[in-house]
């Protein structure tokens, strides 16, 4: 090619069109000769660079993030170059900067949940249990009301037990419209989505790496420790619960809790509040059906707004869609803090 072009003066087009071949092929062989690369690339799939994704994501959330953008992004794409697509990481960093928007608006949000039996919120905490190690207790409580349901066990519980509790506590007290829930594997495990599905009981996720979005049920677990311990300081000489009886010491720290008279109850205790509606649901499985349609539609419109959506995108629009409903719903009402320490966790902590 650069022989004909340099004896007949011909342009690279012309050159071209009398060998039959695309000048943006010739001039993409070019380029990658003088880059001293081979001009065609074998086929087949090029070898796989290992990726450290924990790294990658520690790098992701040390980058700047902005309302729209994220500074160093860059540069992040080209360290990765090879490994990992442009299309992917992009992805995640978006991704990080939603969840970092999402933290920055909930630190102002202070929520009020308005119907006891409507909402509860679980997450698993543990107890320390001195001379007996350490118990795993799965926290469920009732958002309005406070009340404080305490399953405990001696490992960390697998998604089946969790499921077994749920069910349990849905027989005995009727289930909750929501459920909110922290993202850890056991909480999401199918047993327990199988379960929430057949009570139709919608499932509230946190957004990842923001566990005081489950402000309450984080809440929970301070006062369950707390109580706890209480209890094993009244038995004189008793350092630690027996297995047999670390259930029962658990069961009286949530007594101890829902029978706790609260400013932020109007001086009134979490079982009598509980307990004063109806012992039932107060949700239909038809009007659950309708609800969650309404919060399918609107997440569906969320996502129709971007181009290309991704599972994380479409878990937030989810989580927005059930909290816009909830809020136009009465089921909660928020207001925004203009002093950030009274964000809802410091708020949740400082009610007694």
């Amino acid at each position: 090619m650069k022989e004909a072009r340099n004896q007949h003066a011909l342009s690279t087009a012309a050159v071209c069109r009398a060998a039959g071949l695309p000048c943006s092929t010739v001039k993409r062989w070019e380029a990658r000769l003088e880059a001293g690369l081979p001009p065609v690339q074998p086929p087949g799939p090029h070898p796989v660079i290992p990726v450290d994704w924990a790294t990658l994501d520690e790098q992701i959330l040390a980058l700047h993030h902005g309302r729209k953008r994220t500074r160093g992004t860059g540069e992040l794409v080209g360290a990765y170059q090879g490994s990992v697509s442009r299309r992917t990481l992009q992805a995640m960093v978006a991704a990080a900067r939603d969840e970092q928007n999402d933290r920055a608006a909930q630190a102002t949000r202070h929520l009020e949940w308005n119907l006891p039996r409507s909402v509860w919120a679980s997450d698993t905490t543990e107890v320390e249990n001195p001379g007996a190690g350490k118990l795993q207790v799965q926290t469920v409580r009732d958002l309005a009301s406070r009340y404080t349901f305490a399953p405990v066990t001696d490992h960390v519980p697998t998604g089946a037990e969790i499921a077994a509790w749920l069910e349990g506590l849905f027989h005995e007290h009727g289930a909750p419209l929501v459920l909110k829930l922290d993202n850890a594997a056991n909480e999401n495990a199918a047993e327990v989505l199988r379960v929430l599905a057949a009570w139709l009981v919608i499932p509230l996720n946190s957004p990842r790496h923001y566990p005081k979005y489950n402000g309450s049920a984080e809440h929970t677990q301070n006062e369950i420790q707390q109580a706890f311990a209480a209890i094993l300081g009244q038995t004189p000489g008793q350092a630690a619960c027996t297995p047999a009886h670390a259930g029962a010491c658990v069961a009286n720290a949530a007594h101890e809790l829902n029978h706790r008279h609260r400013a932020v109850l109007a001086g009134h205790c979490a079982c009598r509040v509980f307990n004063s509606g109806r012992k039932r649901s107060m949700v239909s499985r038809r009007q659950r059906k309708e609800v969650a349609h309404r919060i399918m539609q609107n997440a569906a419109a969320i996502l129709d707004g971007i181009a290309d959506p991704t599972v994380h995108h479409a878990r937030r629009a989810m989580r927005l869609a059930t909290e816009d409903w909830l809020a136009t719903h009465g089921y909660v009402t928020e207001t925004k803090c203009q002093n950030p320490e009274l964000s809802p966790t410091s708020l949740a902590q400082k009610s007694p």
